[in-house]
């Protein structure tokens, strides 16, 4: 399992999911978060928005350009932590003012949370 830093400074115990994962099932432990890092650049108005996340409880959304150049990409970060159950997990890259249907991509899987105490 891997340890994340994320940019706030927090450390976590984390199941590290990224755009491989798109239509995947993944099972992870209930002491895990989950972390799902996609592609983004923010300033072209197109932000990943969380559409549905089940009972998985958001805990961080961070953004990391790939340079200090205007305009650069970078990462968006979404962290939830783990709660037992499935859950279906879908994010949508859209502009915040234009209708939910001309979103420009979209991630979506089902994160299966187990307790093993």
């Amino acid at each position: 399992m891997p340890l994340l830093l994320l940019p706030t400074g927090a450390c976590y115990l984390t199941h590290l999911l990224s755009t491989n994962d798109n239509g995947r099932t993944v099972t992870v432990d209930a002491v895990e978060t989950i972390t799902l890092r996609l592609p983004e650049n923010p300033t072209t108005g197109y932000r990943w928005a969380v559409a549905s996340c089940g009972k998985l409880k958001p805990s961080d959304d961070a953004y990391q350009p790939d340079s200090a150049l205007p305009g650069a990409s970078g990462i968006r970060t979404f962290v939830w932590t783990a709660v037992p159950g499935v859950h279906p997990l879908a994010l949508v890259l859209r502009r915040e003012w234009e209708p939910a249907d001309q979103a420009l991509d979209h991630f979506s899987m089902n994160v299966q949370v187990i307790s093993r105490t």
